[in-house]
């Protein structure tokens, strides 16, 4: 063979062998996804711990609620020693921005009735299932102190909205999410 002959084969193997990149990664895709979760400007204290940057899977509630807990207390000194609770889901409104997983943080300061939330620590999530770590809010001196985590609760917004078809989004934080409707009333 001369060396034409192997530079033609060498050129369609490379195109035969691109096509095939091409087509596995189309097939990959997940179809009417465009979120992808940024990545987060993090503080030295979270450089510092490590894993910061890196996903979660969303449906690991162990792993997002250590994670919370450790963001929180590196960061804010009054919210060492918080204890996590379930994560809460927030849609994004906006297509195309991603939905949120929100941990209430409840302080460990005990009082009469029970103990407020001292924080809210929000995971972004993006089309795999993979959340990302945004931000920390410390809500330990607010007044007056956050009970819950959404303020309003599922049944508290199904009676005031008169439909049992609900949704909890967001437009611009997710830690400041309402009730919407998903079928009508």
């Amino acid at each position: 063979m001369t060396l034409r002959g192997r530079l033609i084969a060498v050129a369609a193997l490379v195109a035969v062998l691109l096509g095939s990149g091409i087509v596995i990664l189309v097939r990959s895709r997940t179809p009417d996804c465009t979120v992808v979760a940024p990545r987060p400007a993090l503080a030295p204290e979270l450089r510092a711990l490590g894993d910061f940057d890196q996903a979660y899977d969303a449906g690991n509630v162990a792993a997002l609620e250590d994670a919370a807990v450790r963001a929180a207390s590196a960061l804010h000194g009054d919210l060492i020693g918080t204890t996590p609770e379930a994560p809460v889901a927030v849609a994004a409104a906006a297509r195309g921005s991603p939905d949120a997983l929100v941990v209430p943080l409840r302080s460990h300061l005990a009082g009469s009735g029970p103990p407020p939330l001292a924080g809210l620590v929000v995971f972004l999530r993006d089309c795999q299932g993979r959340a990302y770590f945004d931000t920390v809010e410390d809500d330990a001196s607010t007044q007056p102190a956050l009970a819950t985590f959404p303020p309003v609760t599922r049944e508290q917004a199904a009676a005031q909205l008169g439909s049992a078809g609900l949704r909890l989004e967001y437009a611009t934080s997710p830690l400041r999410p309402q009730w919407v409707t998903v079928t009508a009333p």
